[in-house]
């Protein structure tokens, strides 16, 4: 997954993220496991600072011909 992520300009401070899973089936994994590999590679690409500046998480599974992983970044601000 981190080799498929472009660069880009680092998030500092709070975020709120939300990650839609499309897949091919609804009933592929629990919701929450895909959660933290996901977080750990924006954090490793340098595309947010901390995850433990994230207080807002959205998630959610929807049902896709080609499965890919959807991601926004919001900052929400320094402390």
């Amino acid at each position: 997954m981190l080799r498929s992520m472009p660069k880009q300009e680092m998030i500092k401070g709070y975020t709120s993220l939300s990650i839609v899973l499309h897949l091919a089936s609804l009933a592929r994994g629990d919701i929450d496991n895909f959660c933290k590999p996901i977080i750990d590679c924006l954090v490793k690409r340098g595309w947010i600072e901390d995850d433990r500046y994230i207080q807002h998480l959205e998630v959610a599974k929807t049902k896709d011909i080609k499965e890919f992983i959807e991601v926004e970044i919001k900052e929400l601000g320094k402390e």
